[in-house]
This record gives C-alpha cells, structure tokens and sequence, in this order.
C-alpha cells in the first residue's frame, strides 16, 4: 500500500519551512536585532555561524498560539498513514536512509556551519548512527509492533482468542537540544513514524535549519506531505506544544528557572556548651511561621540552622534513616520507548487469567 506524498521544489539548501516559510541564506554578519520583523510584518529567525558569526539563513516563527493549528493539521494526516502496514511503514523507513546516505556530505556541512561541529563529529556522532538507527528501527519495528497472542492455559478457555493490538498515538512532538540537533530529534522523529504517528518537530532556536532538513529528509522519502511539520520559535512556542492536543511530547533539554531568589543551604553551627541541642521538627505544610524545634535533649551538640526566603523554610528536616539495601520488585517493570498505546482487543471474564 503506497502513500501519498507531494514533494515541494525548492531552489535553497534548506528548503522550505513546516509552518509554511522559505529559509533565506545569506551572507552578512551577526546582527543585534535577532530575531526580527521582515516584510509583511513577520518574525524569523536567524541562524548564526558560532564560529565567524556568519548569517546562514532565515526561518519564519510560528506565534504560540498558532501552534494548536498546526498539530491539528498533522492530526488530519496522520490517520491515513496509520492504516498502512508495519512493513509498508518499515519501507519507507529504509527510503528515508538512502535519502540520508544521498546527501550525507552536504548534511555535514550544514551541521559543521550551524551547530560547530568539527567535520569528522558531524560524520560520526551524527549522521551515521542515524543511518544505523534508521535500519534498526525498520528491521525490528515490525516484529516489536506486531500484534501479541494472549494464550489462555485454562481448558474451558481454549475457544477463546485474545491478543494485545499497538495502536498509535496520534500526533506527538519533539523537543530537540541545540548539541544533537540532528541525531536526538531524527532518531525520535523515526520511532514515532514507525509507529504510525504524525510528527511536530521544535527545533532548537540556534539550529533551525538543521530542523528544517530532518523535515525534508522525510518528505522526499516519500512519507505523505504534512506528516512531519516543523515550527521554530523561543521557549513559549515550545511550551504552547506541550500544552497542545499532542498525545505524547520528546522532550531533550533543560527548563528555564524562574527568577525567584533560591533558599539558602543550611548550615551547622555548634551549641554552646552544655546546653540541650534542639532538634529540628518537619514543618507543617504551608506554614509560613518559624521551624519549630523540640528541647529534648540529644546525644548530637549541633543544630540546625538557615535563612528562610519567602514562605518556604530552607531548613531541612530529617527524616527516618534510607534502607541500606533498597527491596526491588518481584517482576521486572518494562516500559518500551515506542509511541503507541496497548490496548487489549478482547478480554476475558474470568479472574484467573493473566
């Protein structure tokens, strides 16, 4: 069964945007003003050389509030591709390899120009363990997804047939890092794929363009048109997709604090001599007052002490003692990194069959 796909032509490297913009190469210097409005009053993002400071190109951003339109535009495609076989899905699995293989050497060069990386790392830590995991995951996907026979050992059950189906997700998205701009997010762009879902893909705002070719990787494997989007934007663009429909979030990075101040560590200062060393009592939930502390004398002669920043108390309490030997469970807890759901097609009454 073939899918569908319509390839865009493009005349730049970096081809066209997900949310519908054509990155723009360029030649001229870092800029203060990034990212900024160009014509028509739209906002991009400009993509720097980390090394000369060398502007690459351009990406259009997507507003956060836009972002629900666009996972609700890959949710229209997805069922499509969801109805083709593991082994069809697999197919095009391999095809997205080749296309990586065709274009390996401008790929390196993309990621050495806009990321930093020396040339052979591009090769090594990126590229070619995604051609690995792209056989991989189209060699074993199909036997890791296919249906699981549920056997019934009861004799009066031995009419019955039941199986475990993986169905997809839906829609899920992905999150990538700015230091594996390329292997991270392809890597996980493909799982989802395999497992026939659709795909919007965030990309780190100092790599869009290297985003913009995973998309195209893609497409031009012949994967239907609108399956994977890309959306490019700062950290609020990727906080509207978290909060989106998506049934599942990549997400590979670090969170911003917020700039509340930080509770001071507590510190030890010693008890005068001969006194009762008070011992620190666990605070009452929401208690804005003072740490209480018993006056029952301790064999230790130190006491707890710390500043307090807002409501919360920096200082800690001790609790009960960690086991030395943590008990671990009768049976092993597996959960697979594949983004589907497991759900039982039938199920039996009785109460002894596991």
């Amino acid at each position: 069964m073939e899918a569908r796909s319509s390839r865009r032509t493009t005349t730049r490297s970096s081809g066209q945007s997900g949310n519908g913009a054509a990155p723009k190469s360029s030649s001229s210097k870092r800029s203060k003003d990034t990212p900024k409005k160009r014509s028509g009053s739209k906002k991009v993002l400009e993509s720097f050389n980390p090394t000369t400071g060398e502007l690459i190109g351009t990406v259009e951003t997507l507003a956060p509030p836009k972002v629900q339109a666009v996972v609700d535009d890959v949710a229209e495609v997805q069922p499509f591709w969801a109805q083709l076989a593991l082994e069809d899905r697999a197919r095009y699995i391999r095809r997205a390899a080749d296309v990586l293989l065709a274009e390996i050497d401008e790929l390196a060069e993309l990621l050495t120009r806009e990321q930093g990386k020396p040339r052979v790392e591009s090769y090594s830590m990126e590229l070619l363990p995604t051609v690995d995991a792209l056989k991989w995951i189209a060699d074993q996907g199909p036997e890791i997804l296919a249906d699981e026979k549920i056997p019934f050992p009861q004799a009066f059950l031995k009419t019955k047939r039941a199986k475990f189906a993986y169905e997809p997700i839906g829609v899920v998205g992905v999150i990538a890092p700015w230091n594996y701009p390329w292997s991270i997010p392809f890597g996980e762009v493909a799982i989802a794929l395999m497992a026939g879902n659709g795909v919007v893909l965030k990309p780190a705002s100092l790599t869009p363009l290297i985003g913009e070719r995973i998309r195209m990787i893609f497409e031009k494997a012949g994967f239907p048109e609108g399956l994977v989007r890309t959306i490019h934007g700062g950290g609020r663009v990727g906080d509207a997709l978290v909060k989106s429909s998506a049934g599942k979030i990549f997400f590979t990075g670090s969170a911003r604090r917020s700039s509340a101040p930080t509770p001071t560590s507590p510190t030890l200062s010693p008890a005068p001599s001969g006194a009762a060393s008070p011992t620190p009592a666990r605070p009452a939930p929401g208690s804005s007052g003072s740490t209480s502390t018993a006056t029952s004398p301790t064999p230790s002669s130190r006491e707890w002490s710390g500043k307090r920043s807002g409501s919360r108390s920096a200082t800690r309490w001790s609790g009960p003692p960690r086991p030395a030997r943590w008990s671990l469970p009768s049976r092993p807890i597996w959960s697979p990194s594949w983004s589907m759901t497991r759900s039982p097609t039938e199920r039996s009454a009785s109460p002894a069959v596991r």
